[in-house]
């Protein structure tokens, strides 16, 4: 499950979060800030950056109450447990 901060603020444009699973070019954030494509609404784009590396956002989805992020460079597998920073 993930906290959809966007219900919350908006305008958030940085918030710390932790990789709940990683596979293949879609992360999936404890948190996340990026509005989901939905309603003809387009989604949001940003960099999600950790310690040794990161991506960009290029497609937000939604399933339920897990926003999933589709990157453009894939992030390890042994990331899941490292902590992240986002932006839009």
């Amino acid at each position: 499950m993930t906290e959809l901060l966007y219900l919350k603020d908006h305008c958030l444009h940085e918030f710390d979060g932790r990789f709940a699973r990683v596979e293949g070019d879609y992360v999936t954030l404890d948190k996340a800030a990026f509005y989901p494509t939905g309603g003809r609404q387009p989604n949001d784009i940003g960099i999600i950056r950790w310690d040794s590396g990161e991506a960009q956002a290029v497609d937000v989805s939604q399933k339920s109450v897990t926003a999933l992020h589709m990157v453009k460079e894939s992030a390890p597998a042994l990331l899941t447990r490292e902590k992240s920073r986002a932006s839009k």
